[in-house]
């Protein structure tokens, strides 16, 4: 665990839309179990203990574990979507660069955790934040696509993008009906 994760490794678990498309369906798994480098381990080791660490205090095991795998499935869906969609649409060198690289980590995962434990947050500052945080992501991605020859940097900047909105929403799904037992209940015993 010195260096860079072997190309080997990421092509045989790294998930890509185009991968996909073709039927790898389990990378979709496999791709959330590594991470690229010691130094990115780190980072998403230090980020599950604090966005899922934050919603599992907030919200229960259950509600974590879910909130983390169903954003990280959905949010990979929808990128490969709107990837392969617009490498259809254009097929440029550069829409193939983005639909085939080989993206590894659970990012999509532990930032849909942080939507749904900001949305669930009861602080007059919660609208702030969300909007902090979206503009930071939405800065990088496009930053990622403006600058970055990188196919798998611009994968994992709008794979945040993504997972944070549908944590926001899984966020207020959840919540929904909790906040109306509460009342019910509330208006029971009175």
């Amino acid at each position: 665990m010195s260096g860079p994760l072997a190309e080997t490794a990421r092509t045989v678990f790294g998930h890509s839309p185009l991968q996909m498309a073709n039927g790898s369906w389990g990378r979709i798994l496999s791709s959330l179990f590594i991470t690229g480098d010691p130094i990115h381990f780190f980072q998403a080791f230090a980020m599950i203990l604090f966005c899922v660490g934050t919603l599992e205090c907030q919200s229960g095991s259950r509600i974590a574990a879910a909130s983390f795998l169903s954003v990280h499935l959905v949010t990979l869906l929808i990128q490969s979507g709107i990837l392969l969609s617009v490498h259809a649409w254009v097929d440029q060198g550069w829409t193939h660069q983005w639909s085939s690289a080989l993206d590894v980590g659970p990012s999509a995962g532990y930032y849909g955790c942080l939507g749904v434990a900001i949305f669930r947050w009861n602080s007059a500052r919660r609208g702030w934040i969300i909007i902090a945080v979206l503009s930071i992501l939405l800065l990088r991605w496009m930053a990622a696509a403006t600058f970055h020859q990188n196919g798998t940097q611009f994968q994992s900047d709008m794979a945040h993008a993504i997972a944070f909105p549908l944590g926001l929403a899984l966020g207020h799904i959840t919540n929904t009906p909790k906040v109306k037992s509460d009342h019910h209940r509330q208006i029971n015993e009175v």
